[in-house]
């Protein structure tokens, strides 16, 4: 039942529609009917007055002492025989060939004359009630079974009626049978072609739907699969940057105390150099499980950025400072805002964000290139933006790198290693400041980011 609902629901317009047409036609073709049928009428009864009047002015006046002396006294008469059989003639000639009858009576209902005696006595007579009738009417029209039948007075001079005309027109109801048997295979085609439509439309609702509710089945299951993917990746992110912070806080701790030589002086220069490679090992992988969780946090809205006013200088000073050993050969040009540039948002954070960016501009920098550091503050904005002169990244590799563990391509992994974590966790962590993270590229001639922070409203 709901089914039928649904679909009526859903293509009620166009049912709608369809009922409204099928009622305009129906009643079209029944005021069509009924109209050719009134017409058909008044044309036979004009059609009988007419013939009438052609009988009357070319018969009856021509051979009127026929019909006005006595009919009992003439009758064996030769000259009154032979004007009869030329009565007779002239009118089966005025009719012949048509599908109407003519019949004359006397004034007291004798017949005189009948185009066709072969039809039966019922249409021969004219009976006291017709009589009746045409003493009081100058013709009457009725139907009669399968027939149309009109009756004429025809009186003298002084109105006395010495003559009446039938006329049967035949065939007739032949003519409004098959108008009907139209109307009605009309009517049966148009309910047939509706019950076909309707049909159509419904199994093709049907399958519409059966194809959304498929397709709702495996959205839903790609969902809770993704969902539950996610989900697991989350834990496993969780668990493993847990289990690998607790040995790595011990190397990078014992490793410093060995490298200050807090318990006494290390004796043999090269293990100084091997505690400096086991710490420096230590802090970098130490960063990327932090990255990692942090990443882990930020898929599952649980990280939290604190808001702080402080000197972006000072913490930009102190990233270009961390990265200096990064340099090596490549070229670092600052641009940067003088004096305090202050802002609100979480100092920590932004440290991560512009170390993480200027480190990835340096590891796709070849030696000899250029990178170039710039604040700007405007009324609205403090823009930070950070180009090389590095590989550059094709357009339509751009969303690669900026999803999670993503490279530009397989070689780019190959060649400069990393796990692809630092540009999306810095877009993260930009967003959740309140900025905006843009990235420019083109492939051999570098890549510029872009990070805008809105201007707090207070006064700085």
């Amino acid at each position: 039942m709901n089914k039928y609902k649904n679909f009526f629901v859903k293509y009620r317009v166009r049912v709608i529609f369809l009922a409204l047409v099928f009622s305009i036609l129906t009643s079209s073709c029944i005021l069509v009917s009924a109209f050719l049928t009134q017409k058909t009428l008044a044309l036979q009864q004009d059609m009988s007055s007419n013939l009438k009047i052609i009988i009357t002015n070319s018969i009856v006046r021509k051979y009127n002492n026929l019909f006005t002396d006595g009919y009992s006294e003439l009758h064996s008469n030769f000259n009154y025989l032979n004007q009869l059989i030329k009565c007779r003639a002239e009118l089966s000639q005025l009719i012949g060939g048509t599908s109407i009858d003519v019949i004359l009576y006397g004034k007291d209902g004798q017949t005189l004359f009948d185009s066709n005696l072969d039809q039966g006595n019922y249409r021969q007579l004219l009976t006291p009630k017709d009589l009746e009738q045409l003493k009081k009417n100058e013709h009457i029209f009725y139907k009669k079974n399968q027939f149309l039948v009109s009756i004429f007075r025809i009186s003298k001079e002084n109105g006395e009626p010495f003559l009446f005309l039938k006329i049967v027109q035949k065939y007739y109801f032949n003519f409004l049978i098959q108008i009907s048997f139209a109307f009605i295979a009309l009517m049966f085609s148009l309910i047939v072609i509706m019950v076909l439509f309707i049909r159509h439309l419904y199994n093709q609702n049907n399958r519409v739907i059966s194809a959304q509710h498929e397709t709702n089945l495996e959205l839903e299951n790609a969902k809770t699969l993704a969902e539950k993917e996610n989900t697991n990746k989350s834990k496993f992110l969780a668990n493993v940057t847990h289990e690998l912070r607790t040995p790595l806080s011990s190397i990078i701790g014992f490793s410093e105390i060995i490298k200050n030589e807090s318990a006494g002086p290390i004796e043999n220069p090269k293990y100084k150099e091997y505690v400096n490679d086991i710490y420096d090992s230590g802090v970098h992988l130490l960063d990327l499980v932090n990255d990692m969780l942090d990443l882990s946090k930020a898929e599952a809205d649980k990280l939290v950025v604190s808001k702080i006013r402080f000197d972006l200088n000072k913490t930009i000073e102190s990233c270009l400072q961390a990265v200096t050993p990064q340099l090596q050969k490549r070229k670092i040009e600052k641009i940067i805002t003088e004096g305090q540039l202050l802002m609100e948002a979480d100092p920590k954070r932004m440290k991560q964000v512009i170390i993480n960016v200027l480190s990835n501009a340096i590891k796709f920098t070849p030696e000899g290139g250029i990178i170039r550091f710039r604040t700007e503050k405007n009324t609205d904005n403090i823009i930070i933006e950070i180009s090389d002169t590095g590989v550059g990244i094709m357009q339509q590799n751009i969303y690669k790198v900026m999803s999670e563990f993503g490279q530009s391509d397989e070689n780019s992994y190959n060649q400069y290693q990393g796990t692809g974590l630092g540009l999306p966790l810095s877009k993260k962590l930009v967003e959740l400041m309140g900025g905006t993270f843009s990235i420019k590229s083109e492939p051999q001639l570098g890549t510029t980011l872009t990070l805008i922070f809105p201007i707090e409203t207070q006064d700085f």
